[in-house]
């Protein structure tokens, strides 16, 4: 159980984190690190978190508190991977981090058009599955 917390979900820009009051609590979510597949666990990113919560939240008191840590795949150069792979046939649509709610439909639309073959009026060049290959 969490008191002092915002009474409706609230995007912290300054921290860069989420704060969205649940039945459960208050989750706090959004702080990332590039740390690798065989990385191990880091508490940076939480006490961070925590850090930028009180902040925000200055009277926020918990009865307990649950840690969330996984992978998520992000790509290096935190563009979207947008478009057919090679002349595969088979198209990409994946890695708009935080925003894919946001990004989804438009991505959508410029997929279902490369298939279709009617492109948009979107340069998509920029989020090429291709950019990552060798040479």
């Amino acid at each position: 159980d969490a008191t002092g917390g915002p009474s409706r979900p609230t995007m912290i820009a300054s921290g860069k984190f989420v704060a969205t009051p649940m039945a459960q609590g208050l989750r706090c979510a959004g702080i990332l690190e590039f740390g690798g597949l065989d990385a191990r666990p880091s508490k940076a990113p939480l006490e961070l978190l925590r850090r930028q919560a009180k902040a925000a939240f200055p009277n926020l008191t918990a009865t307990s508190e649950v840690e969330w840590l996984g992978h998520r795949p992000a790509p290096s150069d935190s563009l979207p991977l947008i478009g057919q792979i090679g002349t595969s046939r088979v198209y990409t649509a994946f890695g708009h981090h935080h925003i894919g709610l946001t990004g989804g439909p438009k991505t959508g639309r410029l997929v279902a058009g490369l298939i279709m073959g009617q492109p948009g009026n979107t340069d998509i060049r920029p989020y090429a599955p291709q950019r990552f290959g060798k040479g």
